[in-house]
């Protein structure tokens, strides 16, 4: 070995010695102590930087509204409570309640967007950093089903402590800078997989996180006399298996509009058209959409469709024969499609109900027109049946993630639990035996003693 080679082989091991401190200098941070009592957060203090007059999340994220509660709404050690609107809503398609209420009752400008752009790890840790100064404390979730069932029964007490949600997985470099230049020195951890930063006050349960609200309640505010009552689980839809379409009509069918008297006689509308569920579908999803071919008086006289689905069974009650899946219309909570101009160009009704052991079993469509000014009108429906992985199916999704920012502004306290649901399966039995058709009580009335021993035994928890 030369002289030449003798550098070039020091040199080198300089090189694998600065990489190797490179490599292992940064650890993820262990947990220093744990923390028995929320009592010890008492006297956290914290301070915000400019605040938003308004923030939109979308809803295509359950984690989004925990993220901004206790930014949109918080207390300081007076007790004085800030508050600002806050609106979870679809950015491509809102609704004309949100949007009202946005633009004309309430008028405040929207200037925190917080969209898809980024996931809720980093959209959590954006905001803390843009909206805090500093904060002895922090709210750690963590970015699963089990984190959120927990961190949205939590949420509350960021709200009373004012300090920061940070959603993520696991406490990386990332984390760990926000949180060190934030000043945070002990956390609250919701998840079974995350360990926490500096001192840990971990919850389990979510008998412990009501324990610890109510508790920060009291020494906060004096009394509790406010509950929201809510489930964590409608953020987190059952699995989809296996999925068929149907197509059925267009068909043309007589108006049963009172100013069709003939028609009213001789018998309007008729079936639009039959489906199956499959034989392996022991939970099915049927997605029905509805179609009034005829929009163009839907504003001007009312016209409409009314649409009736139920099971070719001649053991069930005639009500239930045509209504186990729905009986709507376009003018019962139908939602037409309007162009720039805002004319209806499409008039339809949409519909999702969830069946229990029905498979093989055939279901029928009605439709009845209601056209003032025509004898006739065409009507056409869409059937999409998901078979789903179990019942437990959320009809108003992600409810649950408003549960904090409500119940923060009545400085009160959350109680939920996904076993708060309740659907037919095959535990579910009426004199020894299952009850197949409609998954909840409304359209099953065998559910209706299992159903309030259910419901009588979450009244004696509460």
């Amino acid at each position: 070995m030369n002289k030449n080679d003798k550098i070039i082989a020091v040199v080198g091991i300089l090189i694998l010695i600065i990489a190797s401190i490179g490599v292992y200098t940064w650890q993820p941070s262990k947990a220093i102590g744990s923390i028995s009592s929320i009592d010890l957060f008492s006297d956290v203090s914290s301070s915000y930087l400019e605040l938003p007059d308004a923030v939109a999340v979308s809803d295509s994220d359950p984690f989004y509204p925990l993220i901004v509660t206790p930014l949109t709404i918080h207390y300081d050690k007076e007790k004085f409570q800030e508050v600002m609107p806050l609106y979870v809503q679809n950015f491509s398609n809102p609704s004309r309640a949100i949007t009202r209420v946005m633009n004309d009752q309430i008028g405040m400008e929207v200037n925190l967007f917080v969209d898809n752009s980024m996931d809720a790890k980093n959209w959590s840790l954006d905001i803390a950093k843009t909206y805090w100064n500093e904060s002895k404390a922090a709210l750690i979730i963590e970015d699963d089903e089990s984190g959120y069932c927990l961190g949205a029964i939590a949420a509350p007490i960021a709200s009373y402590l004012s300090i920061p949600i940070i959603v993520t997985d696991s406490i990386d470099s990332d984390v760990e800078d926000v949180l060190g230049n934030l000043g945070v020195e002990m956390t609250i951890v919701c998840g079974e997989n995350i360990e926490g930063y500096k001192d840990v006050l971990k919850f389990k349960n979510v008998e412990e996180i009501v324990d610890a609200t109510s508790s920060l309640v009291m020494q906060k505010f004096g009394k509790i006399d406010y509950m929201t009552i809510t489930n964590p689980i409608d953020a987190w839809p059952p699995e989809v298996l296996d999925s068929e379409y149907y197509a059925l009509g267009p068909v043309t069918l007589k108006s049963g509009a009172t100013s069709q008297l003939f028609n009213a006689i001789t018998g309007a509308g008729g079936e639009v058209g039959r489906f199956t569920i499959p034989e392996d579908y022991k939970y099915c999803l049927v997605k029905f959409k509805g179609y009034n071919l005829n929009p163009e008086n839907v504003d001007e006289l009312g016209d409409s469709v009314t649409f009736n689905c139920g099971p070719n069974l001649e053991d069930l009650p005639s009500s239930l024969q045509k209504f186990e899946v729905l009986a709507g219309g376009t003018a019962a909570g139908g939602i037409p499609v309007r162009d720039s101009n805002g004319d209806v160009i499409e008039d339809i009704c949409y519909n999702e109900a969830v069946l229990y052991d029905r498979g093989g079993v055939e279901y029928i469509v009605f439709a009845t027109p209601k056209l003032l000014a025509n004898k006739q009108g065409d009507v056409r429906v869409e059937i999409t049946l998901e078979k789903l992985k179990d019942p437990v199916y959320p009809m108003m999704k992600s409810l649950s993630s408003v549960a904090p920012y409500l119940t923060a502004y009545r400085k009160g306290i959350i109680f939920g639990k996904p076993d708060f649901a309740f659907t037919a399966d095959d535990n579910i039995l009426y004199m020894g035996e299952p009850s197949p058709g409609f998954y909840v009580p409304r359209r099953n009335p065998r559910l209706i003693p299992a159903s309030n021993e259910h419901v009588f035994n979450i009244h004696k928890e509460i």
